[in-house]
């Protein structure tokens, strides 16, 4: 039987704020979450980046629903020997798209 999501990754993410106390503080942290997934590689497909540039997605990367709680930064795959910048993420109801 194939499994659906074969992949381990590890994504680097970054927050910019959070709460203490319930007060906004302002802070600059880093941490890593392991997530499962399929890899598909691409190389036709043109998407824009947070600045507004347009790139060739190289691959994406399919997930369960992960919510966002900072911004995803970079993609590490072992099994695939990929460690890539984030192109852009798309948030689904059910799953979540990570184009790199």
């Amino acid at each position: 039987m194939v499994k659906r999501y074969p992949h381990m990754a590890i994504i680097s993410i970054e927050r910019e704020a959070e709460f203490e106390s319930g007060k906004y503080v302002p802070s600059c942290k880093s941490y890593s979450l392991e997530i499962k997934g399929r890899y598909d590689p691409d190389g036709k497909t043109i998407k824009k980046n947070d600045t507004g540039n347009e790139k060739i997605v190289k691959g994406s990367f399919y997930s369960k629903y992960v919510p966002s709680i900072g911004k995803i930064i970079r993609i590490k795959i072992e099994s695939l020997n990929i460690d890539e910048p984030v192109l852009s993420i798309d948030y689904f109801q059910t799953h979540t798209i990570i184009s790199i």
